[in-house]
């Protein structure tokens, strides 16, 4: 038992070693049979991991309350049900229901997060650093004001873009190249650690090369 159980983690990362290489073999191969297994494999072992955690939360959050007294949510699970009908032609306007439900439940979430996450507070980030003593901060501040101010009149379409608010959209037109180019940055670095952390897998989890 004891071989085994010392094995079974070299199995695991042996196997994740060929998804990655069978999968990365299309670099040289273009889509090829080892690809399309490695694909498939990664598509099954995702709809097999969804399937095992759906199950757990209908056990956590209907299944036992339900047992518990707590009848409400059965109201979800018929509503849920109800979606079922698309594939019926003569009871497929009972889909309606659910589907008014959930655009009601998405308008509600979007009047009640979105200005408090997009306005609020990004407005209360950038006003805050101004009363805080601190020069680093109130500098980084100050320009967070240009750029929100210059990048709004560069959207602005209602007058031309001259005199005041023509030089004040050029300079925002310059802060959105640099959130472009920044944005475009982070993709870029976070492509190459992942990449890096692969390379990591496969030397130093598989084979052992690495020491780090």
């Amino acid at each position: 038992m004891g071989g085994l159980y010392d094995l079974s983690p070299f199995l695991v990362s042996t196997l994740g070693a060929a998804l990655i290489l069978a999968y990365m073999s299309m670099i040289f191969w273009r889509e090829n049979l080892w690809s399309r297994w490695a694909e498939y494999s990664i598509v099954g072992l995702g709809i097999g991991y969804s399937l095992v955690t759906t199950s757990w939360r209908i056990m956590d959050y209907i299944v036992e309350p339900f047992q518990g007294g707590e009848v409400w949510v059965a109201v979800p699970v018929i509503l849920g049900l109800l979606t079922y009908f698309q594939f019926s032609t003569k009871h497929r306007w009972m889909i309606r229901w659910p589907m008014a439900f959930l655009a009601a439940v998405g308008v509600s979430i979007i009047l009640l997060g979105i200005p408090s996450a997009n306005f609020i507070t990004q407005i209360r980030a950038i006003a805050i650093p101004l009363t805080t003593g601190n020069s680093i901060d109130f500098i980084n501040a100050i320009i967070g004001i240009i750029g929100v101010i210059t990048t709004l009149s560069y959207f602005t379409f209602t007058r031309e873009h001259t005199g005041v608010i023509g030089t004040s959209a050029k300079i925002g037109r310059y802060f959105i190249m640099g959130a472009m180019g920044a944005g475009f940055g982070m993709a870029f670095i976070s492509q190459g650690t992942f990449l890096l952390n692969v390379l990591i897998f496969l030397l130093r989890d598989w084979l052992g090369i690495l020491t780090i």
